[in-house]
């Protein structure tokens, strides 16, 4: 028995090397990445720029989010980094004890350490997280404090009370930080029920109260925000994105509801009962296939893994598949996609590796009978290996190429040239943003229902100083203006006059509303 315990731990100190050299390799690809993304991408971090924005203003504002990120943000920017880099910072950080907790939490629930490695491995090297490390998102920042709450109450088997105390805390911020981490609130419930031991129900109850103070110790202030303001310390906005995939699917973002078309979860549930039962349980059922999905070619191992790694049920997973399962349920009331999945790929993960360790023992039995010696178990980690890691090393090039560096030269363009607070028309806030502009959205003058005819009108009303438009997402999402995109196809030369235009990577035009303007003649052109 005595040998036994220390090959075991001696296999531990093993995987515990091993995972250290991994989180090395992945710091210093995060630097490189780090430093090689110089700009928002467009779609997946426009969310970001708010988060920016707010990092400067009031504590509390309204948000679709709670302020957890922006806060943080705020934080690294009182250093003297610049609000882009502290944002990124932020994500790298988290990123760092994302993967820490979710090697704790995968120790955990495996029983074999060079299982949990190699699953480990395959969560350390995902696109989602090599890239959402340098990303300025909150998905990674709440992602960490989901699974640091989860590892303080599972992965101590001699618990206290000041774990729960900081469990509750985590989860608090994983909640100001995200709001549908408010699931966390049913862990210490679950632990009390499902986790056998000498504590009586005192002591369970007094360690879920622990753990409750501790959420409300970090969330009371912004909950005192909201009661002030709205009159609701739970206030949240979320359900007007329930409602754009009832209603609005398939049309395009710039056509969104507003709080005065629904004005809570309920108002929209009772607006069509059957449309919201049935567009809920449309994205419910296509989980499993989305899950897979996270891992191209091979993930469909995670099926057969799944059922194995169910077989040897015990309470403590069972309590993970439940928090999951009601994160789950929540998020399938809007739609899935990989940030919103991302705490799903570490159990996913271990799914895979469940299935393929099961591999070579099935096949050795098939060629018993023939006494072929195959180096099977060699072979299939070989394979997903080769496939893992094609699936990675397309994923980087992919990422960096998507940056919208034409915005990055515009916003640079203008700061230069124009007034600060000056009024720009966009679809995005991103160059405004960079060049100290206000940033009127297309989208709030309804530019998705306007075509040429019409502009000049529009125009008129809204009195910008200048208008951007490019041919990488304002051609895309306005196909009815993308004429604007060559400033030798534009129809308005006499309101709209260019002032800068680039065609690399791809073409942007920032024009001069000539209507408040027409005294000035300051035309720059980048060929580069």
């Amino acid at each position: 028995m005595n040998q036994s315990i220390v090959k075991i731990f001696n296999h531990q100190i093993k995987a515990q090397k091993i995972f250290i050299a991994l989180l090395i390799i992945f710091f210093i690809l995060e630097l490189i990445l780090f430093s090689k993304h110089t700009w928002p991408l467009l779609k997946e971090e426009s969310d970001g720029i708010g988060f920016m924005m707010r990092a400067t203003g009031p504590v509390f504002q309204e948000q679709r989010q709670g302020p957890g990120y922006s806060l943080a943000i705020r934080l690294l920017n009182f250093t003297g980094m610049d609000l882009y880099t502290s944002a990124k910072a932020v994500s790298l950080i988290f990123g760092i004890v994302l993967i820490y907790a979710v090697w704790k939490l995968i120790m955990t629930v495996s029983s074999k350490p060079h299982l949990s490695l190699f699953a480990v491995f395959l969560f350390i090297f995902h696109p989602a997280i090599i890239t959402g490390s340098v990303m300025i998102m909150s998905d990674i920042m709440a992602a960490a404090l989901f699974f640091t709450c989860l590892i303080l109450i599972l992965s101590h088997e001699k618990l206290k009370a000041g774990h729960f105390l900081l469990a509750g805390i985590a989860a608090g911020a994983a909640y100001l930080t995200r709001s549908i981490y408010i699931v966390l609130l049913a862990l210490p419930v679950l632990h009390g029920f499902l986790i056998p031991g000498k504590n009586k129900l005192q002591n369970k109850i007094f360690h879920a109260a622990l753990y409750l103070a501790g959420f409300i110790l970090i969330s009371i202030p912004w909950f005192i925000y909201l009661h002030q303001t709205k009159g609701n310390p739970l206030w949240t906005m979320n359900h007007l994105n329930i409602a754009f995939k009832m209603f609005e699917n398939g049309r395009d973002w710039n056509v969104f509801p507003t709080q005065d078309q629904y004005g809570s979860v309920f108002n929209l549930f009772a607006s069509s009962p059957m449309l919201f039962i049935k567009s809920w349980a449309k994205t419910l059922l296509s989980f499993p296939a989305e899950l897979i999905k996270l891992f191209p070619v091979f993930g469909v191992f995670a099926v057969f893994g799944f059922f194995y790694w169910i077989s040897k049920l015990e309470n403590k997973k069972i309590i993970l598949l439940v928090i999951l399962g009601l994160y789950g349920a929540l998020v399938s009331l809007v739609w899935l996609n990989e940030r919103f999945l991302l705490i799903f790929i570490p159990l996913t993960a271990v799914f895979i590796v469940t299935g393929l360790s099961a591999i070579p023992p099935f096949i050795s039995v098939q060629f018993k009978k023939r006494n072929l010696v195959l180096p099977l178990t060699f072979l299939v980690y070989s394979v997903s290996l080769l496939l893992f890691s094609g699936f990675v090393v397309k994923s980087i090039p992919q990422f960096l190429g998507n940056q919208p560096l034409e915005y990055q030269k515009a916003a640079l363009w203008l700061k230069q040239n124009a007034q600060q607070g000056e009024k720009v028309l966009a679809a995005k806030p991103h160059i405004p943003f960079f060049s100290d502009t206000e940033c009127l959205f297309f989208r709030m003058y309804k530019i998705q229902d306007t075509n040429l005819e019409t502009l000049s009108t529009v125009l008129q009303e809204v009195n910008p100083d200048y208008i951007i438009f490019d041919e990488r997402y304002s051609a895309k999402e306005f196909p009815q203006l993308k004429t604007l995109a060559d400033p030798q196809n534009n129809p308005l030369k006499s309101e709209l006059r260019e002032v800068f235009y680039t065609q690399s990577p791809q073409k942007l035009v920032i024009y001069r509303y000539n209507k408040k303007n027409s005294e000035k003649s300051d035309f720059s052109q980048d060929n580069n």
